[in-house]
């Protein structure tokens, strides 16, 4: 069990955290991707795509798309692992990997019929009778790798009021998430703020951003543990 305290510094720490897993995530996309294609397509801050003509070439690059989800539920299911069976160091750290790769933000899109899990199944099995079944079935796949690491964070969060500690992880690293990456960052992107690629045909301003965040990371994640009240 662990009694979580909300201290300004395993706060920040974990919320840059997220942003780094959130962009190892598209990166796992790009590198896929040009496995496949030997050439980099466009992307933003959230958004990829394949070079042009490389899924009529290689109808395997698909797997790129794949490639993100898988990466980042791995993470999850480490984050569960250490949160199960690891040393009071570990489970912090492994609460934090669950929440700080955002599976709420996993589920809501696959809801909503978007998210890598159910376009990729779209690209595979096509958008046509049976688009309402590949939509279940993509919804269904992300809920499996989703719901069990959350049912173990939630049974291991010890404060009195562990509904709102839960939900607060839950919900609100994806909303801050949102405000940065959606509205700010990739504002910044459609004024054609540093919008020209520079290398693995990523805007300079991601990679500048990307830069930014490894930094601060390699000099907070020292105060994650503190996330954990100490008994």
């Amino acid at each position: 069990m662990i009694t979580l305290q909300l201290k300004p510094r395993p706060l920040v720490a974990f919320f840059f955290l997220m942003l780094l897993l959130g962009e190892m995530h598209e990166l796992v996309h790009i590198f896929t991707g040009y496995s496949f294609c030997g050439c980099w397509g466009v992307r933003d801050f959230n958004v990829w795509g394949l070079c042009e003509g490389c899924r009529d070439a290689n109808p395997w690059a698909i797997l790129a798309t794949f490639a993100g989800p898988i990466f980042t539920f791995a993470l999850i299911w480490l984050g569960r692992a250490w949160l199960l069976r690891g040393d009071s160091r570990r489970q912090v750290l492994g609460f934090i990997l669950i929440f700080a790769n955002l599976p709420f933000a996993r589920i809501l899109t696959a809801f909503l019929g978007g998210g890598d899990e159910v376009y990729a199944l779209h690209v595979i099995f096509g958008n046509g009778e049976n688009r309402d079944l590949i939509h279940y079935i993509g919804l269904g796949l992300v809920l499996a790798a989703a719901v069990p690491p959350l049912v173990t964070a939630w049974r291991a969060i010890a404060n009195r009021y562990r509904w709102l500690y839960f939900f607060g992880f839950l919900v609100l690293p994806m909303l801050l998430a949102m405000l940065v990456i959606f509205m700010g960052l990739n504002g910044l992107l459609e004024k054609g703020v540093l919008l020209e690629p520079w290398i693995w045909g990523t805007p300079a301003l991601v990679t500048i951003h990307t830069i930014v965040v490894v930094i601060v990371v390699s000099l907070t994640n020292r105060y994650l543990v503190e996330l954990r009240k100490n008994e």
